[in-house]
């Protein structure tokens, strides 16, 4: 993964863009010798905001579950859980 000072960032910014789109690598920009910040390629940030968003569906539906299944088995709850896992995979194919 490549590395670039800020400062010498700024000015190659536009080269810069257009080199991690074509290649899909990401560019690491440090700062006083620390990591600051990445520049991706928007494929591959859209892929994380969505696995962002299923994580937090997933999360939702299992909470939802816990609630519901406060009464039941823990086999019984697995089960339910399984069954969540499954949809939210399905739904993640669909999109």
């Amino acid at each position: 993964m490549e590395q670039l000072v800020a400062v010498e960032a700024q000015p190659e910014l536009s080269k810069l863009v257009e080199e991690v789109r074509r290649s899909g690598q990401p560019l690491v920009i440090t700062q006083g010798g620390e990591k600051q910040a990445a520049l991706i390629d928007i494929k591959v940030f859209d892929r994380l905001m969505e696995d962002q968003r299923l994580e937090r569906e997933v999360d939702a539906m299992l909470s939802r579950l816990a609630e519901r299944n406060k009464a039941f088995s823990d086999e019984e709850v697995e089960a339910d859980v399984a069954l969540a896992v499954a949809e939210a995979q399905f739904l993640k194919r669909l999109s």
